[in-house]
C-alpha cells in the first residue's frame, strides 16, 4: 500500500506542476468534513482547494490540514507567474500587487448574488443579470466559432468593454439607492468591490 501510495504522490506531484505551470489558474475552496481528533467520533468543516488550469483542461485538489488560511495560498502559488481567478475571498488580496501575477474575478459568483437578490428586487437585479447575460453570449460566440486568442481580444474589446463599463456606471449609481441589509444592495456591494478584476479579462484572449 505504501509504494502504491508513493507512485501516486509522484504523479499528483507531476500533475500539479503541470498545471502551475499555466499561464492562467482558477482557484477556488471547497468544505470537507475533517475527523477532530479532539473530539472523536465527531466533524469539523475543512477545507480543500480545487486548482484548474483551463487551458490545459487540468487541475489538482490541495489539502494542508482543511486550512482556508492566506498561508496556504501564499505557499501553494509561491512560484506561480501568470493569471489567477478567484472569488473575492480576501486571501487572494495579495495578488493584486505581486509582480508577475493578473488577478481576475469570477462573474459566476457576482451573477449568483444577483440571482438571490431576484427575491426582493426583481428589476435591478433583472437588469444586472441582463448585462452579465450578453456579456456571456460574446464569449459563447466566441467559443463556438473557435477563434483564436487574438481575435477574441479584439472581439471583448469591441464588444465586451462597453458593456463592462455601462455595467460599472449601473452599480455605482445603484450602490446608494439600496439599503444595506437588502440582497440587492449586497449582490451591488459585491460586485462593484472587485470590478477591476471582473473586467481585466477583456485585457487578453
Amino acid at each position: 500500500f505504501s509504494d502504491s501510495v508513493d507512485l501516486l504522490r509522484q504523479l499528483y506531484e507531476t500533475l500539479k506542476k503541470e498545471v502551475l505551470s499555466s499561464e492562467y489558474i482558477q482557484i477556488d475552496e471547497s468544505t470537507i468534513p475533517v475527523m477532530d481528533k479532539d473530539h472523536p467520533g465527531s466533524t469539523r468543516k475543512g477545507y480543500h482547494r480545487i486548482v484548474k488550469s483551463p487551458m490545459q483542461n487540468q487541475l489538482f485538489f490541495h489539502y494542508q490540514h482543511g486550512s482556508r488560511a492566506q498561508k496556504v495560498v501564499i505557499e501553494l502559488l509561491r512560484s506561480f507567474q501568470g493569471a489567477v481567478q478567484s472569488d473575492a475571498y480576501g486571501a487572494y488580496d495579495i495578488y493584486e500587487n505581486k509582480k508577475g501575477v493578473l488577478l481576475l474575478g469570477c462573474m459566476a459568483h457576482a451573477r449568483r448574488k444577483f440571482e438571490i437578490a431576484l427575491k426582493d428586487d426583481p428589476d435591478r437585479a433583472k437588469q444586472a443579470l441582463k448585462m452579465i447575460r450578453d456579456l456571456y453570449a460574446i464569449e459563447r460566440d466566441a467559443k463556438e466559432m473557435e477563434l483564436l486568442p487574438d481575435v477574441i481580444r479584439q472581439l471583448r474589446e469591441e464588444k465586451s468593454y462597453p458593456i463592462i463599463k455601462d455595467f460599472e456606471k449601473w452599480l455605482l449609481e445603484n450602490y446608494s439607492a439600496a439599503l444595506p441589509k437588502d440582497l440587492i444592495w449586497k449582490a451591488i456591494s459585491y460586485t462593484y468591490n472587485i470590478y477591476p478584476r471582473l473586467a481585466r479579462y477583456v485585457l487578453d484572449g
